[in-house]
C-alpha cells in the first residue's frame, strides 16, 4: 500500500481541525485519505453490525433529515454540532413515536 507520510505541521493542523480535513493538492484536485478496505474480516464484522437489532433508515428518511436540517439552519441563522446533534436527536423521537 502506498503511504504518504506527513508533515508535523500538517499533522498538527489535521489534529486541531474541528472537523473533518479535505486533503488537495497545489492545483485544488481533492483526495480521499482514507479507503475502505474490505477484508474478510472487515466483511464480517459489517455483517454483524447488520444483523444487530436498530434503527434503519431509508434514503428518503435520511433527505427527509437533511432537509429538516436546512430548515432549522434558515430559521435560526445557523448552529453548532451540538445543537444539530440535538436538533437529530428530537427528529428521531417524533419518528418513533410515529
Amino acid at each position: 500500500m502506498l503511504q504518504i507520510v506527513l508533515t508535523d505541521e500538517q499533522v498538527r493542523t489535521i489534529e486541531q481541525a474541528n472537523g473533518p480535513v479535505m486533503v488537495v493538492d497545489s492545483r485544488g484536485n481533492a483526495y480521499t485519505p482514507i479507503r475502505l478496505e474490505l477484508t474478510a474480516d472487515r466483511i464480517a464484522e459489517m455483517k454483524r453490525q447488520a444483523a444487530e437489532p436498530g434503527p434503519r433508515y431509508s434514503g428518503e428518511d435520511i433527505q427527509a433529515m437533511f432537509r429538516a436540517l436546512e430548515a432549522e439552519w434558515e430559521r435560526t441563522g445557523g448552529f453548532d454540532e451540538d445543537y444539530a446533534a440535538e436538533f437529530v436527536e428530537r427528529l428521531d423521537a417524533r419518528r418513533e413515536a410515529g
